[in-house]
C-alpha cells in the first residue's frame, strides 16, 4: 500500500518541476543568442526530473500529476529573469534535501538527493548567466523595434497572434495528455515509447509557435486545457485519434486565415506533421481491432524535443 506522505512529496515535486519547465521555456522563448541554449538545456534536465518523479509515483501505484505549481512569468530584463530562476533552483535544493531526510526508502532518498545535486548546479549556472546577461545589457524580447510586420496592420498582426495562441494552448494540452498516458498505459500496442515521442514532437510544436508569437511582437501564454484521465487502451486510442483530427482541422482553418509569413511558416510544418500522427494512431486502432498487423513503434521515426542549441528548432 502506498505511503500517503511519500505520494504527497512526489506529487508536490512534480508540480514544482512542471512549473520550472514552463518558467524556463517562457524565458528561453524571449531570449536571443547563446544564453537561450543554456536555459533550454536546464529545462530539458527538469523534464528528466519530471519523468523520474512520475516513475516513482507509478511505482507507488499512483498516476502522474499534470497540474503545475506557481510560475513567475515577468521580468524587466534577461538578468532579472535569470536571477528569478536561480532563486527557484535554490528553493528546490532545500525542498529536495528536506524530502530526502523525510523518506526511509533508500531508492527514493537517492532520487531526491540526485535531483537536489542537479538543482544545485542549475542555481550556480543561472547566477553566472545572470551576471553575463547584466554585463551584456541583454533585453528580453519582443522589442517593438525588432518586430517585422510584413506590411500587416496592428489589427491583422493581433489576429494572427490570437490564432497562434490558440494553437499553442492546444499543443501544450496534447503534451500533458500524452505524458500522462505514457505512465498509465501498460499495453504494448500503445507503448510508452510512442506516447513519449508524440509528446516530444508536440513540445517542438509548442516551441515553434511560441517563438513565432514573440517574433510577431507578443508574449506566449503557456496555459493548457484539461486532460482526459482515461487509462483504458481502446478509449485512449479513440481519444488520441480524435485529438489529432481536431488539431489537424484547426490548423487547416488557421492556415487559411494567417497572413504573416512567419506565422504560416511555423504552423505549416506542424500541420504537415499532424497528418503523420493521425496515420500512426489509426494504424494502432486498426491493429487493436484485429483488422491490420500492428507495426512496432520502434519502426516509426524517433522524435526529439528539438534543437536546444540556441537556434530555431528547425
Amino acid at each position: 500500500m502506498a505511503d500517503p506522505s511519500v505520494v504527497a512529496l512526489l506529487e508536490e515535486n512534480m508540480r514544482e518541476e512542471h512549473a520550472a519547465i514552463a518558467q524556463y521555456l517562457y524565458h528561453a522563448f524571449r531570449l536571443q543568442g547563446d544564453l537561450r541554449a543554456d536555459l533550454e538545456e536546464i529545462a530539458r534536465e527538469e523534464m528528466r526530473h519530471l519523468q523520474w518523479l512520475a516513475e516513482a509515483l507509478a511505482a507507488e501505484g499512483r498516476p502522474p500529476v499534470m497540474e503545475r505549481g506557481d510560475v513567475t512569468w515577468e521580468a524587466s530584463s534577461a538578468a532579472e529573469a535569470l536571477r528569478l530562476n536561480a532563486g527557484l533552483e535554490e528553493r528546490a535544493v532545500a525542498s529536495y534535501q528536506q524530502a530526502a531526510r523525510a523518506v526511509s526508502d533508500p531508492a527514493l532518498r537517492l532520487l531526491f538527493e540526485r535531483i537536489a545535486a542537479d538543482e544545485r548546479v542549475h542555481a550556480r549556472t543561472f547566477a553566472e548567466m545572470a551576471e553575463l546577461a547584466e554585463a551584456m545589457g541583454l533585453a528580453l524580447h519582443p522589442r517593438p523595434e525588432e518586430v517585422k510586420t510584413a506590411g500587416l496592420s496592428a489589427e491583422e498582426l493581433a489576429q494572427d497572434i490570437a490564432l497562434l495562441a490558440a494553437d499553442l494552448r492546444l499543443e501544450y494540452t496534447v503534451i500533458l495528455q500524452y505524458v500522462y498516458q505514457a505512465f498509465v498505459v501498460k499495453d504494448c500496442k500503445l507503448s510508452r515509447t510512442l506516447l513519449e515521442d508524440q509528446g516530444q514532437e508536440s513540445m517542438k510544436h509548442m516551441g515553434w509557435l511560441a517563438e513565432a508569437i514573440v517574433d510577431l511582437g507578443s508574449l506566449p501564454v503557456l496555459e493548457a486545457g484539461p486532460i482526459n484521465p482515461a487509462t483504458d487502451q481502446e478509449e485512449i486510442l479513440v481519444l488520441n485519434l480524435r485529438l489529432e483530427h481536431e488539431a489537424h482541422d484547426q490548423y487547416a482553418r488557421h492556415l487559411e486565415l494567417l497572413r504573416h509569413p512567419r506565422a504560416r511558416e511555423a504552423l505549416g510544418r506542424i500541420f504537415e506533421q499532424e497528418s503523420f500522427h493521425i496515420r500512426q494512431f489509426a494504424l494502432l486502432q486498426e491493429a487493436s481491432a484485429g483488422t491490420a498487423a500492428p507495426q512496432r513503434p520502434s519502426e516509426w521515426p524517433r522524435l526529439t524535443v528539438g534543437s536546444l542549441l540556441g537556434q530555431r528548432q528547425w
